[in-house]
């Protein structure tokens, strides 16, 4: 879920970029361990950055970041069935698709697209930004590059949380993830 990748984005790549060394076996049957100083290419490649089979991992070893709080966020559109609306409706998810893979790494964007009741078009972004120490106001100015091309039905609502809280939130266990 989006819990995960917001601190992915953060971290660089996330248990990618945080994995520490791993073990592996080749098809020889020798075993091994790769970090960066041992066999720096296949630690690399083991990583993501090749597309072939390099070995049986049989071991992990990752780096823990410390994550105490994020700040979630939560924006919702509601467009009606019309040539008009649905055009704003394309132009807000353009403008998200453009957005979302640029933003800085410590924020994580999702938007879902759903019909609902009245043949209504509901965009909704959520997401969560790591850099939950600073104010509201860098995050904001993130979030008017989705709402300056349309006026939200609710939000931007941005909520400090937990990060046990931001998971709880964004797996349902809260109503809403605007809610604190």
């Amino acid at each position: 879920m989006g819990i995960r990748c917001a601190a992915a984005r953060a971290y660089r790549a996330g248990a990618t970029a945080s994995t520490a060394s791993i073990h592996s076996r080749c098809g020889q049957g020798c075993s091994f361990t790769i970090d960066a100083s041992n066999a720096a290419d296949l630690y690399w490649a083991c990583r993501g950055g090749g597309g072939g089979s390099f070995g049986v991992v049989t071991r992990f070893k990752f780096k823990i970041h410390a994550l105490s709080h994020v700040k979630t966020f939560s924006i919702t559109w509601n467009f009606a069935n019309t040539s008009a609306e649905l055009a704003k409706a394309r132009q807000v998810f353009s403008a998200w698709q453009n957005w979302a893979p640029n933003a800085p790494n410590d924020i994580t964007a999702i938007m879902t697209v759903q019909r609902v009741t009245g043949n209504i078009l509901r965009l909704r972004c959520i997401g969560q930004t790591t850099a939950a120490s600073g104010t509201n106001t860098a995050l904001s100015a993130q979030l008017s590059n989705l709402t300056s091309i349309s006026t939200p039905a609710s939000g931007p609502s941005i909520v400090k949380r937990t990060f046990i809280g931001a998971v709880s939130a964004f797996a349902g266990a809260s109503n809403t993830i605007s809610s604190g």
